[in-house]
Order: structure tokens, then C-alpha cells, then sequence
């Protein structure tokens, strides 16, 4: 599976939590969640793929093969993974920020999507 394919199932995944999380009463805060949820869908959903930055260590195909679905694509790195994606989000999306500390529905969604995208990605790559 390539990157587009795993940012549309990130996406689908992202709009799926939106729509099945209670409304906000806000719409600003409403239109921030699902920005948030669609965004984090589609990262969580290419997080395992960063080990592609560690290929052209070595000679093709070696690069490639010694390094891509390796590590990342473990369940022991999805925590890290995870944990990288909320500090990224937290340090520089204000509007999120202040979203997550008021609303326990859009923390609740978020983490599941995290969760989600992220096992998703190890579930297609078989």
C-alpha cells in the first residue's frame, strides 16, 4: 500500500470519528475537531513510514530492504509514535490545544484515531 492510499483510509478514518462523536456547540470549535481528527488520521496513518529516511544508508535495494517495516512498523514504536504526534500537535496548534483542554468528546476522538490510523497501517501492510 503507498502513502496516498494510506492518508485516504487515515482521512475516511479521521471524518468517521467527526461524525461520530457528539456535536460541539461551538461552530469554530467544531469546524477546529474536525480539521484535527481528518489531520491526525491522516499522519497517524503515515507515522510507520518514517523509517524511509533511514534507506539511503545503505545501497539500493539494501537501504530499502533493511530498513523499511522495521522498527516503526512495530506495536513497541506505535506508543512513541503516538506520543511525537500529540507533542507536535500541542506544541504548535494553538486552536487544537484549546480545544483538547475543553472538550473531553474531541480528546476522546483524537486518541482514537491515533490509535486507530496507527494499527491500521501495520493491519494493511500484511
Amino acid at each position: 500500500m503507498d502513502n496516498l492510499t494510506h492518508s485516504l483510509v487515515g482521512l475516511a478514518l479521521g471524518e468517521l470519528a467527526h461524525r461520530v462523536l457528539p456535536t460541539e456547540a461551538d461552530p469554530a470549535r467544531a469546524s477546529t475537531r474536525r480539521r484535527l481528527l481528518l489531520s491526525c488520521g491522516a499522519l497517524a496513518s503515515n507515522f510507520p513510514d518514517l523509517d524511509l529516511v533511514l534507506t539511503p544508508l545503505l545501497p539500493d535495494p539494501f537501504g530499502y530492504l533493511l530498513h523499511h517495516r522495521g522498527h516503526t512498523h512495530t506495536l513497541l514504536y506505535a506508543l512513541p509514535q503516538a506520543l511525537l504526534l500529540l507533542a507536535g500537535l500541542w506544541l504548535f496548534w494553538a486552536n487544537a490545544r484549546a480545544l483538547l483542554r475543553g472538550s473531553s468528546a474531541a480528546r476522546c476522538g483524537l486518541g482514537a484515531t491515533i490509535v486507530i490510523g496507527l494499527l491500521l497501517h501495520r493491519a494493511w501492510m500484511r
